[in-house]
């Protein structure tokens, strides 16, 4: 049975703990005004004169919209307490939707491609396993395995000596010109680089 992931899989949020504000980081959900989000980036900066503080992109995890925030290395904000990440196996893409399973019930929900870079769009493949951290409902994030190992179907050669490779996920890469179809490489799920051939 395919479902959309919007009523919980994990118990709801009952409490927070609280961090200071230098402890924003990427990855960390947090509660502000009454509402859940993601730091997507956060960088210290440390002024010429007054306070330090954490220059933090935050992202709504219902709505999607990102705001800007700084947070002083001395306020308190409430930190969503978070399970450990779940793991799914990745059946396929359909459309803006990333179709996962849940191992043990052979549930299926869906989520959306929102939660991967594109880069790491190009290292994902059916079959896979990916955790995926989901709070009330709403998925926060998807990671991957940090190197994918994928087959070539095919080259074309690009000139200085490399090639763009088509993999078996229908993704193309940039590859050294010592690769040939049927081979199979390694790449950064991060990156979407070409790490070696296996």
């Amino acid at each position: 049975m395919l479902r959309r992931v919007c009523a919980p899989l994990v118990r709801p949020l009952v409490r927070y703990s609280h961090i200071s504000g230098n402890q924003v980081r990427p990855g960390v959900a947090i509660e502000l005004e009454g509402k859940l989000y993601r730091v997507v980036k956060s960088q210290s900066v440390k002024p010429g004169k007054g306070v330090a503080y954490m220059q933090a992109e935050l992202r709504d995890i219902v709505s999607g919209t990102k705001i800007n925030r700084r947070f002083r290395s001395s306020e308190s904000v409430k930190k969503a307490p978070l399970t450990k990440d779940q793991p799914f196996q990745f059946l396929y893409q359909d459309g803006n939707k990333l179709v996962l399973m849940q191992p043990d019930t052979f549930e299926q929900i869906e989520v959306s491609t929102e939660l991967l870079s594109d880069k790491q769009m190009l290292a994902l493949n059916e079959g896979m396993t990916v955790l995926l951290q989901i709070v009330e409902g709403v998925p926060l994030w998807l990671n991957m395995p940090e190197f994918v190992t994928l087959g070539v179907e095919s080259v074309v050669a690009v000139g200085g000596g490399n090639k763009e490779a088509t993999l078996v996920n229908g993704k193309t890469i940039l590859v050294p010109g010592t690769i040939d179809a049927g081979d199979s490489v390694k790449i950064s799920s991060e990156t979407g680089l070409f790490v070696e051939k296996m």
